[in-house]
């Protein structure tokens, strides 16, 4: 399909109520075998509501994504008419990020299911997309569920309300003062020997101040660096 073919086609755009309480324009209901669930965000500070397990997923990557400012699920309706018929499209979130110049508006979809006909199908749901100023895209689950990233995410998110004080800024500036690595295990120690918790070193590893390689397994042997940005401070 080519995009001047769509030029007939009459389209409308219901958003969500974005204020506080969040009101989707589709509220998530268990549907049978379809699994359901409610996410405890600490970016939104707010239970978000998801519709599948790739979704759950992402989730975790967009909390700890420092780019990502604000998400919404279930955040519009794309109503249109073609071919005669009128159809109905809600994606799944709706991204804000610090950089982009445009909101993304994502749909999540197992790579198996996506076939010619719901590819030509989101082309129509692109086109309208690009007319509103917004980014349409596609995430699959080939991309949400790469190891051992994911379960590095999960694993820091889990930390992720552990307190991170100035103290503990300090500290990190002085254990990576010349820009070094150090293992997991090593940085530990320190943080005990400070009389801090290991659940504040996963916490400044989920805010990124404290960097990993999340393609490797979190673990004693793993290597830690202090995040450009703060060794920049640094001094």
């Amino acid at each position: 399909m080519l995009a001047n073919s769509f030029d007939d086609i009459k389209y409308s755009i219901e958003y969500a109520t974005f204020k506080v309480p969040y009101q989707p324009v589709r509220k998530i209901k268990n549907r049978g075998l379809l699994i359901t669930g409610c996410f405890p965000s600490i970016k939104m500070d707010r239970i978000v509501h998801w519709e599948a397990q790739n979704e759950w997923n992402l989730l975790y990557y967009l909390e700890m994504n420092p780019l990502v400012k604000e998400y919404w699920e279930q955040p519009l309706r794309i109503k249109y008419f073609f071919n005669g018929k009128e159809h109905h499209y809600t994606p799944d979130l709706l991204i804000k990020t610090i950089t982009a110049e445009r909101d993304l508006v994502i749909e999540v979809k197992p790579a198996s299911k996506l076939q010619k006909e719901s590819l030509s199908y989101f082309e129509i749901i692109k086109w309208i997309c690009d007319l509103n100023n917004l980014e349409f895209r596609i995430i699959t689950d080939a991309e949400i569920r790469v190891q051992p990233k994911l379960d590095n995410v999960r694993l820091l998110y889990y930390y992720a309300k552990s307190p991170v004080t100035p103290q503990h800024i300090d500290l990190c500036k002085t254990i990576f003062s010349n820009d070094q690595k150090m293992l997991f295990v090593d940085v530990a120690k320190m943080f005990m020997e400070h009389g801090f918790t290991i659940n504040s070193l996963y916490a400044l590893m989920f805010r990124n101040i404290i960097e990993v390689d999340l393609m490797k397994p979190i673990n004693d042997n793993c290597l830690l660096s202090l995040s450009k940005e703060e060794f920049g401070r640094n001094g």
